[in-house]
């Protein structure tokens, strides 16, 4: 196991290759890569690609302006909050959360409820 077997598991596309309706996932997956367990599995101790906006394909669809992540379906998720921004209910971001303590768990929660989100707002509900 190596850098290259995570980046085939957690981030085979880069993510300004990834479709848009696929951007969730993708950014899901790599979150997901970013645990822990995840990394030493593949016997590194680090991510093996930058963790920033450069990196995620929700991102790359959705912010045309710098700092305008309002389209973004992780956004509208947590009712316009961008995951570098805490809501009233957090002490800090999730995003935030990763880049001050390494816990990748809470944006891989806050991913999860956005795809719910977006699969109720398509349906309708």
């Amino acid at each position: 196991m190596s850098k290259k077997s995570w980046k085939q598991e957690y981030y085979a596309m880069p993510a300004r290759k990834v479709e848009e309706f696929n951007a969730l996932q993708h950014s899901l997956q790599k979150w997901i890569g970013l645990t822990q367990e995840n990394l030493a599995k593949h016997g590194i101790k680090n991510p093996p690609i930058a963790v920033d906006s450069k990196t995620c394909a929700l991102c790359h669809h959705y912010i045309n302006i710098p700092d305008d992540c309002f389209e973004c379906p992780l956004a509208q998720s947590r009712n316009g909050t961008p995951c570098d921004s805490a809501t009233d209910d957090e002490d800090k971001s999730p995003y935030i959360a990763y880049k001050r303590e390494g816990v990748p768990e809470e944006m891989i929660i806050a991913l999860q409820k956005a795809i719910v989100y977006l699969e109720n707002k398509k349906g309708g509900k």
